[in-house]
């Protein structure tokens, strides 16, 4: 998980953000200024972190200095450099996916530690490469995989084209294994999360959105629920279908669960 740089975290608790605020943010792939200025306002900031307001209008005053007036902003032209590939589905040999690793282990945009289980279970595929199961686990590994070059994207960072190309995959695999059963439910669950860190949230909700048909309250439908209410929130659409959604995914929480920490410091500012 990245976190704000000593820098940063001194002028933040001087404004106001404790160690808890800037904590919360950073689980949520929040770690630069930048990436608090993309937040766009203060009522966002204090709904995300609970920031009081006062301290969050301060805060994102001096998030949005550098984007204000250095238009060639390092981490400014990463992000907006960062588009999402569209790779078409094919099991590729797995010397091809190991060089596009190699490149992006240079980078620490890859968990290294799971690339063991990317050998693994491509040997399963290999074996079924018509099992929509075994499509959907190596998308699974490789997203798993890829978290760190997610939590830059997330965070505003550029990340290289070997791994732009291998987050392209991880997403053609998730796809086919959804095109082969439209109601596989975990792998729509680990699409929207892909699409999510990567701040495309009208995607992630069309993708998320029929694995609410899921078992109400069981693990994975709520799993679906906090990537759909996330990403609603996100684009400011709390209403109707949405809100019914919040209301059932706030009673089935358990209390001190991650899903009612995520109802209480964040989705009750945007619904209630």
């Amino acid at each position: 998980m990245s976190t704000f740089n000593e820098m940063d975290t001194i002028v933040l608790n001087a404004l106001g953000a404790s160690t808890e605020h800037l904590s919360r943010l950073s689980a949520m792939g929040i770690a630069t200024k930048q990436a608090i200025a993309a937040l766009g306002n203060a009522k966002t900031l204090t709904a995300m972190a609970g920031i009081d307001e006062t301290a969050a209008t301060n805060i994102m005053a001096w998030a949005s200095i550098d984007l204000e007036n250095d238009t060639t902003n390092e981490s400014q032209t990463a992000a907006m450099s960062y588009l999402p590939q569209e790779t078409p589905f094919e099991i590729a040999p797995l010397s091809s996916y190991n060089s596009l690793m190699d490149k992006a282990r240079a980078q620490n945009e890859i968990n290294v530690a799971r690339e063991a289980e990317v050998s693994t279970v491509y040997g399963r595929l290999s074996e079924a490469p018509t099992d929509a199961n075994e499509i959907y686990n190596f998308g699974r590994i490789l997203s798993m995989m890829m978290e760190p070059a997610l939590d830059k994207i997330n965070s505003g960072e550029s990340i290289t084209s070997e791994a732009s190309k291998l987050l392209s995959i991880t997403e053609a695999y998730f796809k086919k294994a959804i095109e082969m059963f439209n109601g596989f439910g975990r792998a729509r669950i680990m699409y929207a999360y892909v699409l999510c860190m990567q701040k495309r949230f009208k995607e992630t909700i069309d993708i998320v959105e029929p694995a609410l048909s899921l078992q109400e309250g069981g693990q994975d439908w709520m799993t679906a629920a906090y990537w759909y209410l996330f990403a609603k929130a996100s684009v400011g659409d709390t209403y109707s279908y949405a809100s019914e959604v919040y209301e059932k995914f706030k009673s089935y929480a358990a209390p001190g669960s991650r899903e009612a920490r995520f109802v209480q410091n964040t989705l009750v500012h945007y619904f209630e």
